[in-house]
């Protein structure tokens, strides 16, 4: 979905999200990384994180 936000968020576990299509921006306490089809990425346990959907282009993950 266009512009979809999840969190930010705390997770007690591992979670591993691969792009399909598409591309949205993966943030940390740390850093932002704008990702796109066939790139991926992993939330550790305790790691706040917040993910967008890009709004023109948006992806859909596994």
């Amino acid at each position: 979905m266009s512009g979809h936000k999840y969190g930010p968020a705390v997770r007690p576990y591992y979670l591993i999200h691969y792009i399909l299509a598409g591309s949205g921006t993966f943030k940390t306490d740390q850093s932002i990384y704008k990702l796109h089809a066939g790139q991926g990425f992993l939330i550790e346990p305790g790691q706040e994180t917040t993910y967008i959907a890009d709004k023109n282009t948006p992806w859909s993950y596994v």
